[in-house]
């Protein structure tokens, strides 16, 4: 009790210092949560881009394919696990996808890119990318040949 007593004096004794350092802690404590806040929204906009765009919420790979990204570690019977994934999970979109890197050079210049093959119907349905085109259009499943850049 006597701890109370003396605290309680020492605030009241100089009523101006404790204002100031009560309004300080305040404005520090909502500068913080602000910046907590707005970290949260970042990461939480950084995830919902990455699976909107490109990655999708969940992805099946063939065992050993993410230490050794070749072609030939191909999922087997990839339509059939779309499907029964489908089945398993009402509403679920699915999509089957070939993902791989390569070397584009122009001139003297070159750069690894990612290349996907993907099916363009089924892929509307899990991803944004077809929202994203800014000049001419996405690939149509009428035109096997067809190449986005990006």
């Amino acid at each position: 009790m006597i701890f109370l007593r003396l605290a309680a004096r020492n605030v009241l004794r100089n009523v101006r210092r404790s204002v100031i350092t009560v309004a300080a802690i305040a404005l520090g404590m909502t500068a913080l949560l602000f910046n907590w806040a707005f970290i949260d929204g970042v990461n939480e906009q950084m995830i919902d881009n990455s699976t909107r765009y490109l990655a999708g919420h969940l992805q099946l790979h063939r065992k050993g394919y993410l230490d050794d990204q070749s072609l030939d570690r191909l999922l087997a019977g990839g339509d059939a696990i779309a499907a029964q994934v489908a089945r398993q999970v009402p509403g679920a979109a699915v999509s089957s996808r070939l993902e791989g890197s390569a070397l584009a050079s122009v001139g003297e210049k070159s750069r690894g890119v990612l290349v996907l093959g993907l099916d363009p119907g089924s892929e509307r349905r899990v991803t944004t990318l077809a929202e994203t085109v800014r000049e001419g259009s996405f690939l149509d499943a009428s035109e096997p040949a067809g190449v986005v850049l990006g």
